[in-house]
């Protein structure tokens, strides 16, 4: 059986510029930054490296004696600073970026964040409380991944949904009268409906006015379920990844469709990561892909933690 050829821990990079630059540095998926020479040693891992300059005056980077070539139009310009991944073993970033890109896309410099997300999976510290696999699973960063937008395996919509989380709190009772049992005994959990089937409801049918300008402005014209779901303080839900392949409704949960909203609790010590994209920001509303990809959920705060989640045609 043939065997790969042993790797070097660090392989020497050249950056090619068309005039002077200084100040290049690189961060690697532990959050730890380096400063470096246009010449360096590069880690055989995920490096993200930022270059003060325009891509236009970068002729060339070299991972060993191989030019990358077009694989430099897959970073971004960001005012006076050029951003891109790289990684040492030459074949991984090959690998990654064509897997993710469409040739043609790759073949000149352009903007590629008009077509494409990009998403940052860093190794993440968590609560010792926290079960060794899901600390594991937080702890395993996997690098940069570029998502068509356009796909139904986009992991995440970011919004700019207007919401008051106190006001939108108070108006579900007229609307989600089923009693949620699958999530906290003693939590306030409740639905729409019991499971999420068809038919949808439409917007206009629901009866709290808050609630129908909510889904409205989220884009919503009918709906498919709608749940409050509340998790205890130093909680979590273990790795899952929610298929719902037995429901009639299935064509309305698939993609970045779920909206997702924190109502009660802090934000910032709630954390939902996803595998190969990451951690996602829940800071505000966004539509999320729980369907296409395994996660993981924990809330590190002292308080109750709710979140309104909601499926729909939109």
């Amino acid at each position: 059986m043939c065997q790969p050829l042993s790797l070097k821990y660090f392989m020497l990079t050249q950056i090619d510029c068309i005039e002077p630059i200084d100040n290049i540095q690189y961060q690697t998926l532990n959050y730890d930054t380096k400063k470096v020479a246009t010449t360096f040693d590069l880690p055989s891992r995920w490096c993200k490296v930022t270059i003060p300059c325009a891509r236009q005056k970068i002729k060339s980077i070299k991972i060993g004696d191989v030019d990358i070539k077009h694989i430099l139009n897959s970073g971004y310009q960001y005012q006076d600073t050029y951003t891109i991944w790289l990684h040492g073993d030459l074949d991984v970033l090959m690998e990654r970026v064509f897997d993710c890109f469409d040739q043609d896309d790759l073949l000149k410099w352009k903007n590629l964040r008009e077509k494409y997300l990009a998403t940052e999976s860093f190794n993440e510290e968590t609560p010792s409380y926290l079960p060794s696999h899901i600390r594991n699973f937080y702890a395993r960063g996997q690098g940069p991944y570029w998502w068509k937008k356009n796909s139904v395996h986009l992991p995440y919509r970011q919004t700019n949904i207007p919401y008051d989380s106190k006001k939108l709190l108070g108006s579900l009772d007229k609307d989600l009268v089923f009693k949620d049992q699958k999530f906290y005994k003693d939590a306030d959990c409740k639905s729409l409906q019991k499971n999420p089937e068809l038919p949808l409801t439409p917007v206009v049918a629901l009866k709290d006015d808050t609630l129908k300008k909510f889904l409205t402005d989220a884009g919503f014209v009918s709906i498919l379920q709608i749940q409050y779901v509340e998790m205890q303080p130093h909680s979590h839900i273990d790795l899952h990844r929610d298929d719902f392949d037995n429901s009639s409704g299935l064509i309305y949960m698939q993609g970045a469709s779920q909206l997702y909203c924190v109502l009660k609790g802090d934000p910032k010590k709630f954390k939902m990561r996803f595998s190969k994209a990451g951690t996602i920001d829940l800071s505000k509303p966004v539509f999320i892909n729980n369907n296409s990809f395994v996660h993981s959920l924990h809330y590190n705060g002292d308080d109750v933690r709710g979140a309104l989640l909601v499926y729909g045609n939109s």
